[in-house]
Order: C-alpha cells, then sequence, then structure tokens
C-alpha cells in the first residue's frame, strides 16, 4: 500500500519525511507460502541479531533462551521452592515407606500427585509471562527542532475515563492512563509494577515469593499453587499424624515414645501446622476477590473512596459468574514471543542486552570508547608533566 500510493500522482510527498520503523506503527509481516520444491526464506529475521529477550527493555531476567523468565530482583523465589521441596523430600524419604506397608500406597501417591501440582504450579506462576504489554506503541509526536522553547505546547493529559456504552451501566467510568516508561495507553485493569518495570495486564499485584507479577497470563497458576499448597500442608499434617498414631496402636507405646520414635514426622506436623497459616490466608482472600470481580489492587485502592463512591465495574453479577470468568477464561498469548528471533526495527524493543542486562556497545562504540582519553585535571596533569621520561 505504501509503494502503490508513493507512485500516485496526487499523492504529494513534497517536504515529507519517511519515520524509521522505531516511530512508525507496529505491523505484522507475513510470510509467502512455501511452494513445494522451492526453499523459502524468512528475510526480515537476522539469526545473528539473537532472540527478542536479549532487546526487552524490562527489568527481567530471561534463561533457556527466553522460555523462562523472572524479575530482576531478589530471587525470593528460590527460598520459596525450597520450603515446598524441603518437607516433600523428607516426607518421601521417612514417612511414605511407612505408610506405604501399613497404612495404603495411595497415601504416598496422592501426596506425590499434590505435591506435582503444587511445584509445577509454583514453577508456571514465578518463570512464565504475567501479561506484559509491548512498549513504544502509543508515542508522542517528537517536538520540533525549531520550535520555541519559551512558547507553552498544547496540554497533554496522562489520564483519561472510558466509559461503558450500555445504558444499565453508563456511570461505570474506568480510568485508564499513559505510561511514560512503556509509551502505551494502558488498557483497563493495567498497571506499571515498579519492580518489574513493566506495564502488565490485569495486573492484581507483585508477589515477592514468586518474584514476578501476578496477571492475567499466569493468576490461575499463582492461585493453583496456593490453594494446592494449603491442601498439602493439611496433607503432610494428616499423613504424619497417622503415621505416629499407628506405630502406637501396633507396637502398644504411648504417643511419646511414638513421636520420640517417628521425630522427623512429628517435626513434618509442627511445620506443617506452622507454614499452613499463610497459604490458608491466601486462599480464602482470593477466592473473596475473585467473588467480587476485583483484583488486589482495585480491592485496596477502592478503600481510598468513600463507600458511597466505591463500586465494581468488572462484576459479573453473581459470585459464580465471578469465579468462572477469572478461572475459567482462555489464556491470552504472550504480546512479546520472547524466544523468537528479533525482527530489525521491532519498535517494542530497545538496544541489546547481556545476560546482566547491561546494553552491548556495538564496535564503532568500541573504537570510539579506546580512542577517547580519560578526563585529567589540573593536578594530573602538572604531576604528569613533572614526571622524568625513562
Amino acid at each position: 500500500m505504501g509503494d502503490s500510493a508513493a507512485n500516485r500522482p496526487n499523492h504529494d510527498m513534497h517536504g515529507a519525511e519517511k519515520l524509521s520503523s522505531g516511530a512508525s506503527s507496529p505491523r505484522l509481516t507475513s510470510r509467502p507460502p512455501n511452494v513445494a520444491g522451492t526453499d523459502v526464506k524468512d528475510t526480515h529475521s537476522n539469526p545473528q541479531l539473537g532472540r527478542n529477550h536479549e532487546y526487552f527493555e524490562g527489568n527481567t531476567v530471561f534463561c533457556l533462551g527466553g522460555r523462562l523468565q523472572n524479575t530482576r530482583h531478589r530471587p525470593i523465589n528460590i527460598g520459596t521452592g525450597l520450603l515446598i521441596v524441603l518437607p516433600a523430600a523428607l516426607f518421601f524419604g521417612a514417612c511414605a515407606p511407612y505408610l506405604w506397608q501399613h497404612l495404603s500406597p495411595a497415601v504416598p501417591i496422592l501426596f506425590a500427585y499434590i505435591f506435582l501440582i503444587s511445584f509445577s504450579s509454583f514453577l508456571r506462576a514465578s518463570a512464565s509471562d504475567p501479561g506484559i504489554l509491548p512498549r513504544n506503541l502509543h508515542q508522542f509526536p517528537p517536538a520540533d527542532e525549531n520550535e520555541d522553547p519559551l512558547r507553552l505546547a498544547p496540554p497533554t493529559n496522562d489520564w483519561t475515563v472510558i466509559k461503558s456504552a450500555e445504558p444499565n451501566v453508563a456511570a461505570m467510568e474506568v480510568p485508564t492512563k499513559f505510561c511514560k516508561s512503556c509509551n502505551i495507553w494502558r488498557p483497563p485493569r493495567a498497571h506499571h509494577c515498579r519492580l518489574c518495570d513493566n506495564c502488565v495486564e490485569t495486573q492484581d499485584h507483585h508477589c515477592v515469593w514468586v518474584n514476578n507479577c501476578v496477571g492475567r497470563r499466569n493468576y490461575r497458576y499463582f492461585f493453583t499453587f496456593v490453594t494446592s499448597t494449603t491442601i498439602m500442608g493439611l496433607y503432610l499434617i494428616g499423613a504424619s499424624l497417622a503415621q505416629i498414631i499407628i506405630y502406637s496402636r501396633r507396637e502398644g507405646v504411648s504417643f511419646g515414645q511414638a513421636v520420640d520414635h517417628f521425630r522427623i514426622a512429628f517435626t513434618l506436623v509442627i511445620y506443617g501446622a506452622l507454614g499452613i497459616l499463610y497459604p490458608v490466608a491466601l486462599t480464602g482472600y482470593h477466592l473473596f476477590l475473585m467473588a467480587r470481580g476485583e483484583t488486589t489492587r482495585e480491592f485496596l485502592n477502592s478503600h481510598k473512596l468513600l463507600k458511597q463512591d466505591r463500586y465494581r465495574a468488572f462484576t459479573q453479577g453473581s459470585i459464580l459468574r465471578n469465579w468462572l470468568v477469572v478461572l475459567c477464561r482462555p489464556r491470552p498469548p504472550t504480546y512479546h514471543r520472547f524466544k523468537d528471533r528479533y525482527e530489525e526495527g521491532d519498535q517494542r524493543f530497545g538496544e541489546r542486552r547481556n545476560l546482566r542486562g547491561d546494553r552491548m556497545p556495538t564496535s564503532d562504540q568500541d573504537m570510539e570508547m579506546h580512542s577517547v582519553r580519560p578526563f585529567q585535571g589540573p593536578v594530573s596533569l602538572r604531576n604528569e608533566a613533572s614526571t622524568p621520561l625513562s
């Protein structure tokens, strides 16, 4: 369309400036069909340019070629994983053999199944894309270089209000904001996380225990993680107590003597009773939020207003519908495709970065830095002049 429009006689291109791909609108690249007997190569992607995650500007670290990601912050999620793996390893090593023989093989098998759900959902919630929105989609036009700096420019408003078109909910106004860090108008329910430095779609909160934001793409994994961890803690308490009670009855000893014989099992009972408190509270809290059709941010921000001014713009009208919308809605695809090849001119990304997150200089920049002499003050120049040559 652009080439054909440029050749039209009534299309005046005099004085026009062709914008670079970084300032243009995003385009979808189409590949020609692969005809049998021909080898069609992608002319837009260069293997030497690397992957998309190497150009991402957010505070995110990637591994396994962009398949796993996490916030470049304190890795508290490693400790969270150890808090799940350690009691499970002690249970399989000290309790599972006895329960397999004297109670039922189904007891350790069921515990292994619950542990698998808990740990896998933890990995998905911690290492998957929570719904990071693309950057640089709604850039403001650059200022004219000949513009008078003393002249007042037209005002730009960072906020706007979206009003529903339905008459019965026309009073429901949802504010949305322009993010100056990501250069986009954030959709409703999206927020910019200061730790991740990303705008996340339907962001609930930033969870330090998984070291990642909880958004639209990983909220179900997070809820499954806290729910299955609660069930695993209850199961751990019951199975460990059952082992102690069965040994006490079979051997005809007191409960204290059975505890002294199975100290690891009694330790797991105490560990489960203490560690289950926080997952139980999180499970109940998020069940309450889903029933109201709100996120954590929306619920906390609503308490800044008077009670008569609070409203829930995204509720479905019933508790069951609100639960179904959150837990049964399809998971949207990622907006970035971090493991794909980088295409030159993709405005969603910035300069190439290394594993530590630093910008990688080009060869021209290296030569320029080597040719520049470091700054020297008057004292250092005087000392250098007074030093005799060897």
